[in-house]
């Protein structure tokens, strides 16, 4: 999974307003009348940090907000720190991008007091805790809450030991945990999701967690430990939930080989029917079986990586029933085989596929790369008769292939745009 950035906090853009009310009389009437120029509030000395946010927060009226607030070397004493957090819980209507770093001793439980308010402009929220020395571990994570209005930003949790929250952030030498309560609009308005998975939480804590995000349109799940070393997630996975989880609207769905095993005994409990877009890495054919009977044939995109890295006609009969399927990525560490562009032939899955992207570093043969051409050129003259049907498209990337392939398909227009490559 990848990590997130912090804001980091820019002196120019905090100065900027009390620099330009400075130039002269007829400036600063102009500028303490414009609220826009107030709405990127940062602050960096523990000194300080109150009054500017104070005052800013006065000018800057009911526009959206700005706000990055970096405590490393703050002391953990709440001297200023906590006026200064209970002001961000009073504009919280206007908050619309926070971005704090703080010091792992602090007590987090300041900070986000303001996700529990109405926050109908919120973006996106990061919050790091670094260690004693001021050192930001290399694998931190960050929180990203969206508002209802957001479609498009994303939210780590790792483990929840307490069951009284739903948060807790890796920090060098220990965890920051309980940042977030669960009663919060911010949870329960959430988009995007991606869950690292905590070695000590049980099925049932994953489970409770996910409950508390209805609105969930895209979720990624994968464990924050090795499986080969432990956990005690896939035992309590044979003790059924109670319910099915409430998710109308979740499309993308992406999880790991471990988590997909943890999920396969509950499949039919998955919120799966309104699926568009599905992320299978390395599943085993078991796990794909039980959790691929629930999902809709209406999926039109797939990233698809088979357990023995092989892909193979029997990747064709596990995927055969996405009868939309138009996009699809498959990552062979080991190779493709004939079989399988002989398959496609022979059954004529897939009938909407308008993309297929090739990649993983494995082997593709001389009779295999034959046999693709033969597949693309068969298919796009069926797709051809079709108004209704792209026309399909292939890239092979990272495969070892035969020279002659990529210029082949380049020659005949059936290369993949660039765009296309994005999508998968």
């Amino acid at each position: 999974m990848a990590g997130f950035e912090v804001d980091k906090y820019s002196s120019a853009r905090a100065t900027l307003p009390y620099v330009l009310s400075g130039v002269c009389r007829q400036w600063r009437g102009i500028v303490l009348n414009t609220a826009h120029l107030w709405t990127y509030i940062g602050s960096r000395s523990q000194g300080k940090g109150y009054d500017y946010l104070d005052l800013a927060l006065r000018r800057s009226r009911s526009a959206p907000l700005h706000i990055v607030i970096d405590a490393e070397g703050w002391a953990p004493s709440l001297y200023d720190i906590e006026p200064m957090f209970a002001v961000l819980t009073k504009a919280a209507y206007c908050l619309q991008r926070v971005h704090i770093v703080l010091p792992r001793t602090f007590d987090a439980h300041q900070v986000t007091a303001f996700l529990d308010m109405s926050t109908p402009m919120l973006r996106d929220v990061a919050i790091i805790c670094i260690d004693n020395e001021g050192v930001t571990p290399p694998d931190a994570d960050f929180t990203i809450l969206p508002s209802p209005s957001s479609a498009s930003h994303e939210w780590q949790i790792l483990q929840d030991p307490s069951k009284r929250h739903v948060l807790d952030m890796k920090s060098t030498g220990g965890r920051t945990s309980a940042l977030l309560s669960p009663s919060g609009s911010a949870v329960r308005s959430l988009r995007e999701f991606r869950f690292l998975i905590g070695e000590e939480m049980s099925f049932s804590d994953v489970w409770d967690v996910l409950a508390l995000m209805p609105s969930l349109e895209s979720l990624e799940c994968c464990e924050d430990f090795d499986p080969e070393d432990g956990g005690n997630i896939r035992r309590y996975s044979r003790t059924a939930p109670p319910q099915k989880l409430d998710m109308p609207n979740l499309k993308h769905l992406c999880l790991s080989a471990f988590c997909a095993g943890m999920f396969a005994e509950v499949a039919h409990l998955l919120p799966l029917q309104a699926l568009t877009y599905l992320h299978m890495y390395e599943w085993s054919i078991a796990d794909m079986r039980a959790i691929l009977a629930f999902v809709p044939a209406s999926v039109t995109t797939v990233y698809f990586s088979p357990p023995d890295g092989v892909v193979d006609a029997e990747c064709v009969a596990l995927l055969s029933p996405l009868t939309h399927l138009e996009h699809l990525t498959l990552v062979a560490e080991d190779a493709i085989l004939v079989s399988f562009f002989d398959e496609l032939s022979r059954t004529a899955a897939w009938p909407c596929l308008g993309e297929l992207y090739m990649c993983g570093g494995g082997d593709l043969s001389e009779t295999a790369a034959r046999s693709l051409m033969s597949f693309v050129q068969d298919r796009r003259s069926i797709q051809g008769s079709h108004s209704s049907l792209a026309s399909l498209r292939v890239m092979v990337d990272d495969l070892e292939e035969p020279e002659w392939l990529l210029p082949a398909i380049e020659k005949r227009g059936w290369l993949m745009e660039e765009e296309g490559q994005n999508v998968l």
